[in-house]
């Protein structure tokens, strides 16, 4: 099956050191003739919520509800393997083991739970912090403003980056 086209969109993999594995990224970058920096809004499970992120941000930009963004979804290269996507967001998001939560993840993916990995939020916000965010300011204009948005862990992990 063929993945759908949204425009303005780039997608890279860009493997990473610091959590030993490949992650897909894709950018959308506004069409915009100026050279300023762009603030950046970097999207968790881009795997499933990133067409949703790319038509509300660009409504908002057409609308003039907020500026011209870069937005960086952060996915997996797993071809729409639902299992795949929960083991890996549960090793990516859970900042420690917790065995309730890896059980019921477990069980919804279908696999054991002592298969989980989990306790990988630091590596994860390591990576998003510096070799995702070192590869999107080589490759696009970006200021110094710059937001994580995603939901459930996401939240829970990202009060680690202050």
């Amino acid at each position: 099956m063929r993945k759908a086209i949204i425009e303005n969109t780039t997608v890279f993999d860009l493997p990473s050191e610091v959590v030993g594995d490949n992650f897909e990224i894709t950018i959308m970058s506004p069409d915009v003739d100026s050279d300023e920096p762009l603030p950046a809004v970097y999207l968790s499970d881009a795997n499933n919520m990133l067409g949703t992120a790319c038509d509300a941000i660009n409504n908002l930009m057409f609308g003039g509800e907020i500026p011209p963004i870069l937005l960086i979804g952060v996915g997996y290269p797993i071809d729409g393997n639902c299992s795949e996507f929960i083991r890996l967001r549960t090793r990516d998001f859970s900042p420690s083991r917790d065995d309730f939560q890896a059980a019921s993840m477990a069980e919804y993916a279908g696999f054991e739970a002592n298969d989980l990995a989990c306790s990988g939020a630091h590596k994860f916000l390591q990576f998003l912090t510096t070799e995702l965010r070192e590869f999107v300011e080589s490759r696009f204009a970006c200021g110094s403003a710059n937001t994580l948005f995603g939901i459930q862990w996401v939240a829970y992990s990202a009060h680690m980056l202050f």
